[in-house]
């Protein structure tokens, strides 16, 4: 895992966290970040691992 958080302004900051699991489980904490009070856009992006599974983008 791997994280970063950066001041865009006075009042933005910008978090990226890089995570490694089942789909589901990432689909599950986005949905719950997303959901917090101050978060104003949110997404999360699904990529294969090395077993080759199809890649999944989804809306956030």
């Amino acid at each position: 895992m791997s994280s970063l958080h950066l001041h865009l302004d006075h009042e933005m900051c910008l978090e990226v966290a890089v995570l490694r699991g089942e789909a589901g489980a990432l689909r599950h904490f986005a949905e719950h970040v997303m959901a917090e009070r101050g978060v104003r856009h949110g997404r999360l992006v699904l990529l294969p691992d090395d077993a080759g599974e199809t890649p999944v983008l989804r809306r956030g």
